[in-house]
């Protein structure tokens, strides 16, 4: 099973996100995404910078799950 990472760029003032952006690595297992989530939220937060995370009402959220298997796997698990 592989896990990816998927980051969005939040803010509250607009009530909207940017498009989402899936993390090219992929992770073994969801403990591991979670952790390199954080890491990454830090570092996306941190050069965003001060002044535009405050004066926009930015957040950093994320998400890890399955990778979705592509469809001609699909197809095959249904004899197609």
């Amino acid at each position: 099973m592989k896990i990816i990472l998927i980051m969005y760029v939040c803010s509250q003032l607009h009530g909207n996100c940017l498009p989402p952006i899936r993390h090219v690595e992929t992770f073994s297992d969801i403990y591991s995404c979670m952790v390199h989530g954080y890491k990454e939220a830090y570092m996306v937060t941190e050069k965003l910078g001060k002044d535009l995370v405050n004066k926009d009402k930015l957040y950093v959220r994320f998400v890890c799950k399955e990778e979705p298997k592509p469809v001609k796997e699909k197809m095959k698990k249904l004899d197609i």
